[in-house]
């Protein structure tokens, strides 16, 4: 399954391509180690569905598949797809040696909260813990 990174853009206009890049590039620096898929929506009348899909970035180890091979009665055999990743457990998938979160936040999701395996999210660089008020909040006289 895919999460969304920010709320879809359905008003841009094909000339501000741009902004949808800014939050394709956000996106991959945030999720270095993620796959990450662009979709583009296509709103004229009649059509309103996806114009087009995309992955723009893959994580840097993929592990594959293993096919296993089962003989049955009959001379019959059963082939079976078995993803690499799967023997490691959640968090250490796909290179990733460092996050062992075995739950997801869907806030975090929501407001596209940087993975903890981002260089956003290392040691102070998130804004999301920033310890300083937003703009005038809390300081002062209200």
């Amino acid at each position: 399954y895919w999460e969304m990174w920010t709320a879809p853009a359905f008003d841009l206009e094909p000339n501000e391509a741009g902004e949808a890049l800014k939050d394709v590039v956000a996106c991959r620096e945030a999720y270095p180690n993620h796959y990450v898929k662009v979709v583009a929506y296509d709103s004229s009348l009649g059509r309103q569905t996806s114009a087009m899909s995309f992955i723009v970035n893959r994580p840097t180890e993929e592990p594959g598949f293993r096919l296993d091979r089962q003989e049955k009665a009959d001379r019959q055999i059963r082939y079976t797809l078995s993803a690499y990743s799967a023997q490691d457990p959640i968090g250490r998938r796909y290179g990733n040696k460092g996050d062992m979160a075995t739950t997801r936040d869907p806030a975090a999701v929501q407001d596209a909260t940087p993975g903890r395996d981002s260089p956003l999210a290392a040691d102070g660089n998130s804004q999301a813990s920033s310890t300083e008020p937003a703009s005038d909040e809390g300081v002062g006289d209200s």
